[in-house]
């Protein structure tokens, strides 16, 4: 399991998608998870803690989250199932991310300017990475229906304006962009 914690959010990724018959559809739902390896699980399920066991392999972890979250008055989680991956990104209240500044940047005279660059397709692009978390060149280019190569210089712009910043080092294969 990774964490990767932002100002804005923390993202949970796990290694492989979801296992068996969970879907992020049914995660929600009272049926009972699958297990990856049962033998670890049955394991864990029986070892008692001083707080009850150390897993209870039923399901129901997801559900949990989404009911705490809710009592700390903060968004559900947001669900991303691949077969390579499963993230849940965990936002931060917008009181307390706006009470932190993010969203803002100071500009020259040293007053704060919003965050959001001039030019449509820019806004759009700012707008999509925030509502997501982090995007990919190939990601935007798809969902703006141009090229590769013009998103590209897109991002260039807007990673020179500060606007958007890479998540991960040089030219990686991995690169994803959040916002700044």
């Amino acid at each position: 399991m990774f964490l990767d914690l932002y100002r804005d959010r923390l993202e949970v990724i796990n290694p492989g998608g979801l296992y068996g018959t969970v879907t992020i559809s049914t995660m929600q739902s009272a049926l009972g998870g699958s297990s990856r390896n049962m033998r670890l699980a049955t394991l864990l399920e029986s070892t008692p803690t001083e707080f009850g066991y150390v897993a209870e392999n039923r399901g129901t972890g997801y559900r949990a989250i989404v009911r705490e979250l809710s009592l700390a008055g903060m968004p559900e989680p947001r669900p991303e199932d691949l077969v390579s991956y499963f993230k849940l990104v965990v936002r931060a209240r917008r009181d307390s991310v706006e009470s932190a500044g993010l969203g803002q940047r100071p500009n020259a005279s040293g007053a704060t300017a919003a965050l959001v660059p001039r030019g449509d397709a820019q806004r759009k692009i700012v707008e999509y990475v925030t509502s997501v978390g982090s995007a990919s060149i190939s990601e935007l280019a798809a969902r703006a229906g141009v090229s590769r190569s013009t998103m590209a210089k897109r991002v260039a712009r807007l990673v020179g304006q500060g606007v958007l910043l890479p998540t991960e080092p040089g030219s990686s294969p991995r690169q994803r962009y959040r916002v700044g």
